[in-house]
């Protein structure tokens, strides 16, 4: 959506030029409600190594390694402050997410009208919505759920036809 500014979850400074950083790549939304649930960790604990796979990510230092191209981005949305949001993401066992503040946050949850305070949203470019099912398809797909997902994703202005 436009406005909306994504952060970076090491440094916690917004992202530069983040149109060409999610151009071409699948983006989930991992709805984390106030961080509080204890389903959040499950939800963590199976989207982690997935990202970490598809993205080439040494799961010890948070690095891309270059072994495999960085084709999914995901934005952690919360409804809770941005210092819970940073130190969530600051966890061990949480990959660098991208992170959006607090009052986008609740913005997005409104235009998404999620059922509870948890998921795992893909969505092409412009927010039109891929899946509400992210979890569910890497539990039942594995790393092949993100073909399908590129396969669904609109092309952006710009992108090869």
């Amino acid at each position: 959506d436009e406005g909306i500014v994504l952060y970076n979850s090491t440094t916690g400074a917004p992202i530069e030029h983040q149109d060409d950083r999610l151009f071409g790549k699948s983006l989930g939304i991992l709805f984390c409600g106030d961080l509080t649930d204890s389903q959040l960790g499950s939800f963590v604990h199976h989207i982690a190594p997935f990202y970490n796979r598809v993205n080439g990510v040494d799961a010890a230092t948070k690095e891309f390694t270059g072994k495999r191209g960085h084709v999914l981005d995901i934005v952690c949305c919360a409804k809770a402050g941005d210092d819970a949001v940073r130190g969530f993401l600051a966890k061990d066992n949480v990959p660098q997410f991208l992170w959006m503040g607090e009052e986008d946050g609740k913005k997005i949850y409104e235009k998404y009208e999620l059922e509870g305070d948890l998921g795992l949203y893909v969505v092409n470019y412009d927010g039109t919505t891929i899946t509400k099912q992210g979890v569910v398809d890497i539990l039942s797909k594995g790393d092949s759920c993100l073909m399908g997902w590129q396969m669904s994703r609109k092309i952006e202005p710009g992108g090869v036809t």
